[in-house]
């Protein structure tokens, strides 16, 4: 206890506060004080700003161990604590989990949805994840205006879609991206050669041409700006190859080709704007309603918070007549990743069956109603979004969401020590001997069941509270992976060996084979295999491992459908 009270936290002065209105564009602030004392349930704002939690004078600290009640001296800190004590751990728990959010969403930016002046919180429609969140007004900050050269570039629309130089430039970036995507990161080397096999391939249709185009788009957004753990990509990330891919399509003899065709010279131009290809790490990606349409394109409404409101465009097709065809009296739900291109959110291409569905769902008339009533309030709001103003505002955040996800690797500066195998370890790597292992000829590329990888599902307390993860198995006939069963971990976010080793033998008894690589997205975790399995208790597990970069979302969500759904229902335009 008297740590609590030498360490209490002084609480910086108070800011003067905004007013906010709906439809108000707004950023998340990312300052320590904010950090510390304003990301926090109603009541305790409320009696931060009131005063004292024992006595009510002005508060000037904070318990250190949960950060969340305040008093003006020790003395009342005190008084106050065999109260205090019985909430102090569960508080410092909550402030935990608040905490990793905030962190996802520094900087983040959205629109005023709601405005709760007694109590000083904002509800905040956040552009990148689909989401709503509760936060005290004074951790905004109003987003600066558009600039008139952002407003004056805008891509034009023509009946829910880009107009057509402008569509067939993304349709240009898009498949380079996916034949990337093919060429390093996948084992489709041999069945796309060259843009003519990805457009093939969309043309072949059926649910065997959407699991590729799936599987190659959703990969590129995994490696997009990073390429470590593929022997091919020279550690290099979609983004760089894709530079270097179009910049090889300009014949050095006839620079002028550029002019002559104008979707490629726009094509070329998007790949150094940070409102279009180059920032395309910043993506919005989920199941969504398909909710309306209009020539600016179609309304879009996240089945995960249902009352915020996006307008998509299609790059050749527009999404609500495609959708409408086979129900044209219900609204559908469908899986989907929105990209920016100057000033509009566009879809990357493909459109699936929701993550965990088979058939693609349809809202029945109490849904329906609610969504048409979010879709109303939402264009009278000033609420819709329809465009990543991050990217196009002074000083706007250059980040995306798989962007906060760093990876431990980045600050990692080298190997720990490592003590000798525990009991444990060494035995889950003597079960492991004696299961047959696969074929380890080209393992980690053509040799189907031959290469796992354990993936975690979210790595905050905010996206994955369960601490679980996907084990993925690469399936050489369709060049991708798909997941074959989930992992827990056990002592936190991040897994130790005893898990994956448990995880390995659990799964290898049910394949009959045990993997002949394993990927793993923890360094710690990693190295720690990696050491395992070269000491000499590990005699017979000649397993490899090595360190696969986090995956996206949309990676996850296309292993997911294609290891136990049909597609049968998805389509592309």
């Amino acid at each position: 206890m008297a740590k609590v009270f030498e360490n209490a936290t002084p609480v910086a002065a108070a800011e003067p506060e905004e007013t906010w209105s709906l439809g108000d564009r707004v950023i998340v602030q990312d300052t320590f004080h904010h950090q510390e004392s304003t990301l926090l349930h109603p009541i305790s704002v409320v009696r931060s700003q009131n005063g004292c939690h024992s006595c009510g004078s002005d508060a000037t600290m904070n318990c250190s161990a949960c950060k969340m009640t305040f008093y003006c001296s020790r003395d009342c800190q005190k008084r106050d604590w065999k109260t205090h004590k019985t909430t102090c751990q569960k508080t410092k728990k909550d402030s935990s989990s608040q905490g990793a959010m905030i962190e996802l969403y520094q900087g983040m930016h959205g629109t005023v949805a709601q405005v709760d002046a007694q109590e000083g919180m904002v509800s905040v429609d956040m552009d990148l994840s689909a989401t709503r969140l509760r936060l005290h007004n004074t951790m905004l900050k109003r987003e600066p205006p558009i600039s008139e050269t952002a407003q004056q570039r805008r891509a034009q629309v023509q009946g829910g879609r880009l107009v057509e130089v402008e569509g067939r430039a993304m349709d240009l970036v898009v498949n380079c991206l996916r034949y990337i995507a093919a060429q390093i990161f996948m084992s489709l080397g041999e069945e796309v050669q060259d843009l003519t096999d990805v457009e093939r391939i969309r043309a072949q249709g059926g649910e065997m041409g959407l699991i590729k185009i799936n599987t190659m788009t959703s990969t590129a957004w995994s490696f997009w700006k990073d390429g470590r753990g593929h022997p091919r990509s020279r550690d290099a990330g979609v983004y760089d190859h894709l530079c270097q891919f179009l910049g090889i399509q300009l014949p050095e003899d006839n620079p002028g080709i550029l002019e002559q065709n104008p979707p490629m010279k726009l094509a070329v131009q998007s790949l150094e704007d940070v409102s279009a290809t180059e920032s395309w790490n910043c993506r919005v990606s989920g199941d969504f309603w398909i909710v309306g349409f209009d020539q600016d394109g179609t309304y879009l409404i996240p089945d995960e918070q249902r009352e915020v409101v996006y307008q998509c465009v299609g790059i050749v097709n527009p999404i609500w007549p495609m959708v409408r065809a086979n129900n044209p009296n219900n609204f559908v739900m469908m899986s989907l990743t929105m990209i920016p291109w100057y000033g509009r959110l566009v879809y990357d291409g493909v459109l699936t069956p929701p993550q965990g569905l088979p058939l693609t769902p349809v809202a029945r008339d109490k849904l329906q109603q609610r969504l048409e009533r979010s879709l109303a309030r939402a264009t009278e709001e000033g609420r819709v979004i329809g465009r990543l103003t991050q990217l196009e505002v002074p000083g706007g955040s250059r980040k995306g969401l798989h962007d906060n996800i760093a990876s431990s690797i980045d600050n990692h500066t080298k190997p720990k020590a490592q003590g000798p195998p525990t009991a444990q370890e060494a035995d889950f790597l003597a079960q492991l001997a004696g299961i047959p292992k696969s074929s380890d000829a080209s393992a980690s590329e053509e040799n189907p069941g031959a290469f796992w990888v354990f993936r975690r599902m979210g790595y905050n307390e905010v996206n994955n509270p369960e601490h679980k993860g996907l084990i993925m198995v690469a399936q050489a006939e369709l060049g991708q992976s798909f997941a074959l069963g989930e992992f827990s971990c056990s002592q936190g976010l991040a897994p130790v060996s005893v898990d994956i080793l448990q995880d390995l033998v659990k799964w290898s008894r049910q394949q009959g084979t045990r993997p002949a690589v394993v990927g793993i997205d923890d360094i710690d975790c990693f190295e720690r295999l990696q050491f395992l399995l070269d000491h000499p208790s590990a005699q017979g597990v000649d397993t490899r491992v090595q360190y696969y970069a986090p995956p996206s979302a949309e990676e996850t969500r296309a292993a997911m459908a294609a290891g136990n759904y049909e597609l049968s229902h998805g389509m592309y335009g």
